[in-house]
């Protein structure tokens, strides 16, 4: 669990290379516009419900839970990528296409 949530490779300082398997950053399609679709896509489909107290306790649940996980993923491609990652995040927004919108 330690692995997959991303713990382990954050407080072991280590990678494994599982996103590239050439090593490189994938940043055409989606992903040149923003960091993390799935995410965002998660986002969306959480908040679009109809909204009852309960849904909007889960709905808070469920997004704190999405942006620690977002958290540590970025952590990880940090340690696995480096400065090329830093450059990508400095260039492209994490849920939102708003750096996008600027470069256009």
């Amino acid at each position: 669990m330690l692995s997959f949530s991303g713990i382990r490779q954050v407080k072991q300082n280590t990678t494994q290379l599982t996103l590239s398997k050439k090593g490189k950053i994938l940043t055409n399609g989606i992903l040149g516009i923003i960091r993390h679709p799935w995410y965002t896509a998660t986002f969306l489909i959480i908040w679009s419900r109809n909204i009852y107290i309960s849904t909007l306790i889960t709905n808070f649940i469920l997004s704190f839970y999405l942006l620690i996980g977002c958290y540590l993923e970025e952590k990880k491609l940090i340690l696995e990528f480096g400065a090329e990652y830093q450059d990508y995040q400095k260039n492209v927004s994490k849920f939102t296409p708003w750096k996008w919108f600027k470069n256009k």
